[in-house]
């Protein structure tokens, strides 16, 4: 699986196109003045680009806080012992 800063190297662009965003917490779907969003009505960035960039954040966020849940229980079971 992907690391953030892998997922960021690999959609570079992304990334770039994202700091130009007017809100630092764009989510790149439906806010005003977005970049990304701008980048996709004028051809320079796919939407299935975004879309893949969007998944892969997804599954990254899921994994991590999957992988705190298993070590919260992981100590607690120490705890317990």
């Amino acid at each position: 699986m992907f690391e953030e800063n892998e997922l960021d190297a690999t959609f570079q662009d992304i990334v770039d196109l994202a700091k130009n965003c007017r809100f630092n917490d764009c989510r790149h779907e439906t806010e005003n003045d977005c970049a990304v969003k701008a980048a996709i009505q004028a051809g320079v960035l796919t939407e299935s680009r975004l879309l893949n960039y969007s998944k892969l954040q997804r599954e990254l966020t899921f994994q991590e806080r999957r992988t705190k849940q298993k070590e919260r229980f992981k100590n607690k079971r120490k705890k317990t012992r």
